[in-house]
């Protein structure tokens, strides 16, 4: 009889003891089914993701070793001089441009920190929608990237022939991705959560971000003391990571499941 007591006590602590945990740690559980039910549909292994944190990690790292033209010399020395020439390695001076190649030599290592959130978005992505989509996704912000530049110029500018100068452009430091790939998961997030007040909220999440791009925008070309000014000024705020932002919102509303 005593055995028994015993064995029904100790079972009974047991029990009682995996109650706490589960009480404790029970949100733990929910963030990781939460997250493997929103991001993990298409694919578990987000390749393309890994490779080009790899990549920019590598081309950061030449560019920082030699200086911070080298990379894109390397490119320009092989284009023909002649006019009306084609020119196709210029496709390489914009994905230097949009990885940002020369993120060391301007913000440090540090700006690993960048790389590391830019690509967990992008596997996030690629997990969520695939290999092929996720490439098609990063295409499109190449080309908008280029349309982006020549949109602002014209609107801001009262330039109608604006693009972007390949031969100016600091190749700093793939913000650009991290802004676009981070529209894209919070809209993948509200797309899979079925509560209407939670919805509102990630929803208030992405108009606080886009809010907060315009206005880091508008301190980051006063610190730098862009020639810019006033209407002008104001203009452009709304055509940098405000507009990337808004992008990969709207490619999630396109792509995301």
């Amino acid at each position: 009889m005593s055995f028994k007591r015993i064995s029904i006590s100790q079972g009974y602590k047991y029990n009682e003891s995996a109650h706490i945990y589960s009480y404790k740690y029970g949100w733990i559980n929910k963030i990781v089914h939460f997250f493997l039910d929103t991001f993990v549909k298409e694919t578990k292994l987000p390749f393309i993701a890994i490779f080009l944190f790899i990549l920019v990690i590598v081309l950061n790292s030449v560019q920082y070793y030699n200086n911070d033209k080298y990379l894109q010399t390397q490119i320009k020395d092989t284009i023909s001089k002649e006019p009306d020439s084609t020119s196709f390695q210029n496709i390489i001076l914009y994905i230097y441009d949009m990885m940002g190649i020369n993120g060391f030599n301007s913000f440090g290592l540090g700006i690993i920190l960048l790389f590391i959130l830019t690509y967990i978005c992008v596997a996030l992505i690629e997990m969520n929608i695939g290999h092929i989509k996720v490439l098609y996704f990063l295409i499109v912000c190449l080309m908008f990237q280029y349309f982006e530049g020549g949109l602002s110029a014209s609107v801001c500018l009262n330039n109608q022939y604006g693009c972007l100068d390949l031969g100016n452009t600091p190749y700093c430091c793939g913000s650009f991705i991290t802004y676009a790939s981070l529209g894209f998961v919070l809209f993948i997030i509200q797309k899979n959560i079925s509560s209407l007040y939670k919805k509102l909220l990630v929803w208030f999440i992405i108009g606080c971000v886009w809010g907060g791009c315009v206005l880091g925008d508008y301190y980051i070309k006063s610190a730098y003391g862009d020639m810019e000014e006033g209407n002008r000024k104001n203009c452009r705020i709304f055509f940098w990571h405000a507009t990337n932002f808004l992008l990969g919102v709207f490619s999630g509303l396109v792509l995301a499941n």
